[in-house]
């Protein structure tokens, strides 16, 4: 374990923080995030070779607290595992339903609010929206094909308070 401050190039690191930006793809399928701890901030990594791990990488949004375990190279974690800790909720602004007909209103412009268009009802903003996630909170791994060959499998991990979702 250690701090995300006190993180040095060229060591391995349990590192606690909260993600802080939407993942981003870069062309080669490598995917990168950040975490922080409110003061300090590193980057991620789950590069191509880690496959359907790079799905999981994806699912993480903005305020989720994960463990990442990794090496750090260019104050960067090469992803070997990924605890997710808690999950934010992801909430979405959209069109809001028109309380008379209940179907999805429409944009009446620019900073004019909403209106259906069978009804002509009017509302000032959109609704907010809470989606369900596919990620769930629990250990993951890269598949076997990308793991260091020292490296300890999930499945040899037993911790009755963390599910693991081992790689196969």
């Amino acid at each position: 374990c250690g701090t995300i401050a006190g993180a040095r190039d060229d060591r391995s690191y349990v590192l606690k923080g909260t993600v802080t930006g939407a993942p981003r793809a870069i062309e080669g399928g490598h995917v990168f995030f950040a975490i922080g701890d409110g003061k300090v901030a590193i980057g991620c990594a789950a590069f191509e070779p880690t496959k359907g791990f790079r799905d999981i990488v994806k699912g993480l949004i903005p305020g989720d607290v994960v463990r990442a375990f990794g090496s750090v190279k260019n104050r960067t974690v090469n992803l070997e595992k990924l605890e997710v800790v808690r999950l934010a909720e992801d909430v979405r602004r959209v069109p809001p339903s028109c309380p008379s007909c209940g179907r999805r209103m429409e944009s009446a412009g620019a900073g004019q609010g909403y209106r259906c268009r069978r009804c002509r009802t009017k509302a000032p903003g959109p609704a907010e929206e809470k989606a369900e996630r596919k990620l769930k909170p629990g250990l993951y791994e890269v598949p076997p094909s990308a793991r260091r060959h020292l490296a300890k499998q999930i499945v040899r991990i037993r911790q009755p308070w963390c599910p693991t979702h081992p790689s196969r």
